[in-house]
């Protein structure tokens, strides 16, 4: 059976040629933005991986730095710690006991004088005027250390060695008062011993006398420990 085709010749489709050129150019195309399409998705991909490991990598560092803030406190706190360790070390060897300095006072005393008071400081004024020397800028200042207790700091005040004995007492007569700072001058301990006040007293008429025995400065370790 024939098929008879009544469209005009422009219309039928089979006899159409096909354009080889054209189609080359279209599959290129089509293969361009495939290309496109997948460096696009790739370089998406790369992104979002690049911020996570950014993200990871902020994390770690803030980690970091909380860690490297705790061992700088820790490392502070050993400081100030070994800076204690060692005011103490100076405290005990600057310690002395004053045992057999005070027995060897007490054996040069008078029958008719006894004692009323007894102190051991570090008194520059007390000191004779060829003794005193100039204060240096670095000493006038006591050395402290800052030490740690709880959230709170508290210094640590190492005090200077002691420089002067300062004897306060009561007598019956003036005469043994004498007979006592000449005794203590006798001494090893003292450079010095000078008489600075006597007064008598009115109702029982003793005599109240205070002395200042300046202790050698060859001589800080004079009371030996017991």
């Amino acid at each position: 059976m024939y098929k008879v085709n009544l469209l005009p010749p422009e219309l039928m489709g089979w006899q159409k040629k096909v354009d080889k050129r054209q189609l080359v150019m279209g599959a290129l195309c089509s293969l361009l933005v495939s290309i496109l399409l997948l460096g696009y998705g790739r370089f998406l991909y790369n992104t979002n991986n690049l911020r996570q490991q950014l993200q990871d990598v902020e994390a770690e560092l803030t980690q970091y730095q909380v860690e490297a803030a705790k061992v700088q406190k820790l490392t502070a706190k050993q400081e100030q710690n070994e800076k204690i360790v060692a005011a103490l070390q100076r405290i005990i060897e600057m310690r002395r006991v004053w045992g057999s300095t005070l027995e060897d006072i007490s054996l040069t005393m008078p029958v008719d004088l006894w004692l009323t008071g007894l102190q051991i400081v570090d008194d520059q004024t007390k000191l004779p005027q060829k003794s005193v020397t100039p204060a240096q800028p670095g000493n006038a200042a006591k050395q402290t250390t800052q030490a740690v207790t709880g959230n709170s700091l508290e210094q640590t005040i190492i005090p200077n060695p002691p420089s002067v004995m300062i004897i306060e007492g009561k007598s019956g007569t003036t005469p043994s008062i004498g007979v006592f700072q000449k005794h203590l001058t006798n001494l090893c301990y003292f450079s010095s011993v000078q008489l600075a006040n006597m007064e008598v007293n009115d109702e029982d008429g003793t005599f109240t006398f205070t002395i200042n025995a300046v202790l050698k400065e060859s001589d800080r370790n004079a009371a030996d420990a017991q």
